[in-house]
């Protein structure tokens, strides 16, 4: 478990010798830590060791990841699929005439306000 912890960057006028003293300990403090989480995890392998465990593998991140997503965010911006520019339709419809149709039996009880697009036949 790495935890970074960085230091913020401190003006020079603000550098007095209390803060100076403070942050030299602050950076040894967060050596020791490091020092000590590393003696840990030896010390729990040397555990494992004496209980007949196998070591704790210490895997490095795969550098071929990277370089396949790399590739494959490159293809996918040169690269469309085929079909994938498509056109509107309705530009084309033409509207000939508006008419409004009153409904009939039980929806004509609905409040004035409804529309009747959610309405499906199971409603009716």
């Amino acid at each position: 478990m790495k935890t970074n912890i960085v230091l913020p960057d401190i003006p020079e006028s603000e550098l007095t010798p209390l803060v100076k003293s403070l942050l030299h300990i602050i950076e040894q403090l967060l050596v020791q830590n490091q020092q000590q989480a590393e003696e840990i995890e030896r010390l729990k392998d040397d555990i494992n060791i004496l209980k007949g465990q196998k070591k704790r593998p210490v895997f490095e991140g795969s550098k071929l990841d990277k370089k396949i997503s790399a590739k494959n965010a490159t293809a996918k911006r040169k690269k469309k699929r085929p079909g994938s520019k498509k056109k509107k339709k309705t530009q084309k419809l033409v509207v000939h005439e508006d008419k409004v149709i009153q409904p009939d039996g039980p929806i004509a009880s609905l409040p004035s306000k409804t529309t009747g697009r959610w309405l499906s036949d199971n409603h009716r």
